[in-house]
């Protein structure tokens, strides 16, 4: 839905876990959420949806990202 508004080209969900956070990415058109993720999140993925964790608080993971 997010990716469906106007300007909007990269999205990322935030979701708590038992002692970590989960990441979820998804693009369009050339941004690779699958580079971001790995490179910043341990993850991967595809160009336009891909996923990481992060294990600190939310707070903390969303300064970092």
């Amino acid at each position: 839905m997010p990716l469906s508004i106007s300007g909007i080209d990269f999205t990322a969900l935030f979701v708590e876990k038992d002692g970590f956070i989960k990441l979820s990415f998804r693009s369009k058109g050339s941004f690779s959420v699958n580079d971001f993720a790995r490179v910043h999140f341990k993850g991967g993925g595809h160009l336009n949806a891909a996923g990481g964790e992060h294990y600190d608080t939310l707070e903390n993971t969303i300064q970092y990202f």
